[in-house]
């Protein structure tokens, strides 16, 4: 089965980062799609230097 992980988030940074690398860890790898609205707390940033791939 092939699927596609859609995370919504807004000011969640750590929960955000913890998120990711459990789906990191997942054996098929699925391609993450993060949307983001508007964080103040560094979450794309943070998100960007965790998951360096993903741009």
């Amino acid at each position: 089965m092939r699927y596609t992980v859609v995370v919504i988030t807004r000011d969640r940074r750590d929960s955000l980062l913890a998120v990711l690398a459990r789906l990191r860890d997942l054996p098929d790898g699925p391609p993450v799609i993060v949307v983001d609205n508007a964080s103040r707390d560094g979450t794309p940033d943070a998100s960007r230097r965790s998951s360096p791939e993903c741009g």
